[in-house]
């Protein structure tokens, strides 16, 4: 029985660690901006440019890959990205 009980309690423990997770997997954006790139730009330069000043700029790339897909990680000149700003 408490074998039975404590399997329980990680079981909840589990789904509710899961949808606080989902939580925070989905940031809430407020702005949307489609930004072209330019001939000389890199990832990290315009997530710093439009990052929050609270965001760290490793946290605002994870959601520009989350937003427009691995395409993003080779930046090409005249390609257009969604930028969110919060």
């Amino acid at each position: 029985m408490r074998k039975l009980m404590i399997a329980g309690l990680i079981g909840i423990g589990i789904l509710v660690s899961g949808f606080v997770y989902m939580g925070h997997d989905k940031p809430k954006y407020q702005i949307r901006h489609d930004y072209t790139v330019r001939y000389g730009d890199t990832l990290w330069d315009v997530a710093a440019k439009n990052a929050p000043d609270d965001m760290d700029i490793r946290e605002y790339m994870y959601n520009l890959y989350q937003i427009n897909g691995s395409d993003i990680a080779d930046l090409k000149p005249g390609q257009v990205i969604t930028l969110y700003r919060y």
